[in-house]
């Protein structure tokens, strides 16, 4: 009924991180059917120059309604003069989906009527904020009213650095509301930076969801002390020689031992190595080349 797990995988570049989530989420699918589960499944950089951008992914997928991030959104957009490149099909959508949560107050035709010309439309960003004011003093909707109110009061550094909170706080309410379960796959490719001290956007945001299943990718263990007994890590190494060898020998027909043993040497054993150090052999064989052994001596560990 109630759980909450991150596993952690991590290890250096090329190892299979990427692959694995792929494997991940099309097991799950066929597993969990999409009415029962919300799958977020997100490529980033773990960087305070990438979270909004990295942020706005993740609210894309998902369906239903954001008001706590959206409004943010909006106000952040607004407040730094529309600098960032969020296209306008997106903004558009999550105005809509403010102006739809808004309509279940119970005051909101009055508003309407006071605030906006007829027949009512969705309104403009600033004819929205001027809703969202006359929304917040009439007081009908306290989650509404109170979650709005504090947006505004925030300037536009604190905006950005409390985002990725009021996206976690969506994502559990929705999660709760429809009963479905979250899968959350996230794939990052550089090292966590932190934003703030010694905190992360990203796990400003997991920390908020109460449920679910996080699988999260990176070169490094997370350092996420306070969450540590909920986080299983798990560590990608290379093949052994022996496995390597294994692998080599059924994906090339034919090898002498020679070029099998270059090509464990050069490669460090490292999965990606390999696959490339098969292809290029492979291709020169198709092609009726000489196979020549240097080609896998330019390969290393160190070229990562």
């Amino acid at each position: 009924d109630r759980y909450f797990r991150v596993i952690d995988i991590y290890g250096l570049g090329g190892m299979g991180k990427t692959c694995l989530l792929h494997t991940l989420k099309s097991e799950i699918s066929e597993i969990v059917s999409p009415d029962e589960s919300l799958i977020i499944d997100v490529s980033l950089e773990i960087d305070k120059h990438q979270s909004l951008k990295s942020l706005v992914s993740i609210r894309k997928q998902i369906p239903e309604s954001c008001i706590t991030f959206d409004y943010a959104l909006i106000s952040y957009w607004e407040k730094s003069g529309c600098i960032e490149k969020i296209d306008d099909s997106f903004m558009s959508e999550i105005r809509e989906s403010i102006w739809n949560a808004l309509s279940v107050v119970d005051a909101i035709s009055d508003i309407c009527s006071a605030a906006l010309p007829t027949p009512v439309s969705i309104p403009s960003i600033s004819e929205l904020f001027n809703l969202v004011d006359k929304v917040i003093r009439k007081g009908k909707q306290v989650l509404i009213r109170d979650k709005l109110s504090a947006i505004n009061q925030l300037d536009l550094q604190d905006l950005l650095k409390k985002m990725p909170a009021f996206l976690g706080f969506d994502i559990d309410k929705i999660t709760e509301k429809k009963n479905k379960k979250i899968v959350f796959l996230c794939d990052s490719y550089q090292q966590s930076v932190p934003y703030c001290e010694s905190k992360e956007w990203l796990l400003d945001l997991v920390s908020q969801i109460h449920k679910g299943l996080f699988v999260i990718t990176g070169r490094e263990k997370l350092k996420w002390s306070d969450t540590e007994k909920e986080i299983l890590p798990y560590q990608l190494k290379c093949f052994t020689p022996e496995v390597a060898r294994d692998y080599i020998t059924n994906h090339i027909d034919n090898a002498n031992p020679e070029t099998i043993e270059e090509i464990i040497s050069s490669s460090n054993c490292l999965p990606l190595f390999l696959d490339i150090a098969i292809r290029v052999y492979n291709t020169e064989l198709n092609s009726n080349n000489p196979i020549d052994i240097a080609y896998f001596k330019i390969i290393s560990a160190n070229d990562e």
